[in-house]
């Protein structure tokens, strides 16, 4: 008797760890709990991250960060110290939203997917999907409509015609993510 194939799901997603290199990094929450649903842990998260990002050295590019999860694009310094990083900033989130719950122990994060950077091309896209992921999910009717990106900052910095050149030459259209995408598998 023939039985059902079971699509494969990695409980630890293998990571590569490289010096000097770009990546994205993708989280969510456990079961996709809101945690990040306040604005004010939004913000917690993102001083966090910059703060841990000074501390390890990493060049922290770009961001978004929604209720049920984040997506990160840096340059790491030291490639074997990602784990540690993502690990400091896991632990010390869930410390603090846990307590603020009254939720001792609870599970607040999944898995993270790190995706090494390929290409510049690879990189425009990358955060093209960054920035157009709150609409896609429909947290805002545009890009810079949601204040938990680093979207604005870049075009405060480059200008509407560089943002509008860099969608048209790198579109998100048939750009798939599977860290956005996991199960609780």
């Amino acid at each position: 008797m023939a039985r059902a194939a079971q699509r494969w799901q990695p409980t630890h997603p293998p990571h590569v760890l490289l010096d000097d290199s770009w990546y994205m990094i993708s989280t969510r929450t456990w079961r996709r709990t809101p945690h990040l649903g306040q604005p004010h842990r939004r913000d917690e998260f993102l001083q966090k991250v910059s703060a841990l990002c000074s501390e390890f050295q990493y060049h922290l590019y770009t961001w978004a960060v929604l209720f049920d999860h984040y997506h990160l694009i840096l340059k790491t310094r030291v490639g074997a110290s990602l784990p540690t990083f993502m690990r400091r900033l896991h632990a010390g989130l869930a410390t603090g939203f846990n307590r603020e719950d009254g939720a001792a122990g609870r599970k607040v994060w999944h898995n993270y997917w790190d995706t090494c950077v390929r290409s510049e091309a690879d990189f425009w896209t990358r955060v093209n999907y960054v920035h157009y992921n709150p609409v896609k999910h429909g947290y805002a009717p545009s890009m810079a409509e949601w204040q938990h990106s680093g979207y604005s900052r870049l075009l405060k910095a480059n200008g509407k015609e560089w943002m509008a050149d860099l969608c048209e030459r790198h579109p998100t259209a048939n750009f798939v993510l599977r860290g956005d995408e996991f199960d609780d598998s």
